[in-house]
């Protein structure tokens, strides 16, 4: 029995460096979840974090962006502005301008016509004088302006 007894003690110890395998692989089997469940973790953590740093400069540029837009708008707008304003001053200065031709031939339309009085009064008095020469020929014989050189 001694045969027996030493495969029995064999197989129990085979047994127990079985159990203690086992058992090792066991823990190390823990130990490699405990690390993959870390791992998963601190992986989600830094996703996460990348998430958030993504959405926060997504959050930027998109400020940013609707900034340049109000800018841009605000430009549109001033430019239209200046351009109306200047529209406007054009327009003024055109009814101005047409004021001053307006006035301006008014003004020359009365010369004219003074001018014309002018002349025709002038017409009247040559024709006067023309009418008595010999009124005129002792007017300016008299005139001592007119004497004849001696």
């Amino acid at each position: 029995m001694t045969g027996v007894t030493r495969l029995g003690d064999a197989a129990q110890s085979q047994t127990r460096d079985l159990r203690a395998a086992i058992s090792a692989l066991r823990a190390e089997l823990e130990q490699l979840q405990e690390r993959l469940a870390n791992a998963q973790t601190d992986a989600a953590t830094a996703v996460g974090a990348d998430v958030a740093q993504l959405k926060s400069t997504i959050a930027a540029l998109r400020g940013e962006l609707e900034r340049e837009r109000a800018l841009r708008d605000d430009a549109v707008r001033e430019a239209q502005g200046a351009r109306q304003a200047e529209a406007q001053q054009l327009k003024a200065t055109i009814g101005t301008l047409r004021e001053a031709l307006d006035q301006a031939g008014h003004d020359a339309e009365e010369r004219r016509r003074e001018a014309g009085a002018a002349a025709k009064d002038e017409i009247a008095q040559l024709r006067y004088e023309a009418a008595k020469p010999e009124q005129r020929v002792v007017a300016l014989l008299q005139d001592p302006e007119h004497q004849p050189i001696s």
